[in-house]
């Protein structure tokens, strides 16, 4: 056990760091370390250091794909069976499965961090609801 020396708290060298990447419209082979022509150093150091997911699916658009990324579930299960916003069809709205947020049934990949005694962090660009570019930050502490 080591201890930090700005903090005085004991870390567990047997902890891994988690870092989770999620790229709208990238393809698998779109960085270098999958087998693209682009030069991609960086990204590709991450993935030389990492265990590497490969058998991940994403959905047509990108909030139930990250539904399915953070819960380990089902879209539908973890509530956004659709995009935030007015339903394709109007007779889903409020039903199980259709409530466009992250719902309480499922037990997020933060969460289960958290409580694991890790610090979460989470940074994304959201377009959809506003129209325009914002970046947001997240800390579950």
């Amino acid at each position: 056990m080591h201890q930090t020396a700005w903090t005085q708290e004991p870390l567990q060298a047997s902890r891994p760091n988690f870092v989770i990447l999620v790229a709208d419209d990238l393809g698998y082979t779109d960085i270098g370390a999958f087998g693209s022509e682009i030069r991609t150093p960086n990204l590709d150091a991450l993935a030389g250091e990492s265990i590497k997911f490969t058998n991940f699916h994403a959905l047509p658009t990108c909030a139930p794909t990250r539904a399915v990324l953070l819960s380990g579930t089902d879209n539908h299960t973890a509530g956004l069976g659709s995009m935030f916003g007015p339903n394709t069809f109007p007779t889903l709205d409020g039903q199980s499965g259709y409530e466009r947020y992250l719902h309480e049934r499922v037990a997020a990949l933060p969460e289960l961090l958290t409580d694991a005694g890790y610090h979460t962090y989470m940074a994304y660009q959201m377009t959809a609801q506003i129209g325009r570019a914002v970046i947001w930050y997240y800390d579950t502490r």
